[in-house]
């Protein structure tokens, strides 16, 4: 990776330059040489490129300070100049239309970013509900499973309990059928 050199409007970069004559050197130079070789290399070409980049910054410099001095001038200058003359558009009609259908268009947007925002909160309210519903109905299911569980692990009611005798008011509502069933029975 390339490091930035630091910009030094003072001297130079003192960096031994070779003579276009000076023989090539020989095959038996490490490589830690020749790398250090091609890194003074790079530097000289960027410091010849600093050194172009500064006369240019330096002429643009001196041309604005120029025509700041001059009387008359405007420091800035618009990018391009127009006529007063000329108008934008060729007629205040095709303007006026223009910026109504801006105008109708971002209304129509509008209108499209409302319904959208509602509908999302319709369906976040609608999600809500039916994780509440869920939630409501795993509760349930819990409950349900309980109650299985402790269904199944209760004994069946077994056939030593004793009977229990029937009250008065079953006695004396329950005596009529009993009476008709065994005069029925003694005709078999």
């Amino acid at each position: 990776m390339n490091t930035p050199v630091p910009f030094n409007s003072g001297s130079p970069l003192k960096i031994p330059h070779r003579d276009a004559g000076e023989p090539t050197p020989p095959p038996s130079q490490t490589a830690a040489q020749r790398e250090l070789e091609a890194e003074f290399e790079s530097l000289r070409e960027r410091e010849s490129n600093l050194r172009e980049y500064e006369a240019r910054l330096r002429a643009w410099q001196a041309q604005l300070d120029s025509r700041s001095l001059q009387p008359g001038v405007a420091p800035t200058e618009a990018p391009f100049v127009q006529s007063l003359s000329q108008k934008p558009f060729s007629s205040d009609s095709l303007l006026a239309s223009s910026w109504e259908k801006f105008h109708r268009a971002r209304a129509l947007l509008e209108s499209e970013q409302k319904q959208l925002r509602d509908e999302r909160m319709m369906i976040r309210d609608a999600e809500l509900n039916l994780k509440k519903r869920e939630e409501h109905l795993a509760a349930r299911e819990e409950q349900l499973a309980l109650r299985e569980k402790m269904a199944a692990e209760e004994p069946p009611p077994s056939a030593e309990e004793p009977k229990r005798t029937p009250s008065a008011m079953e006695r004396l509502t329950s005596a009529p059928f009993r009476a008709a069933r065994s005069a029925f029975k003694s005709d078999k």
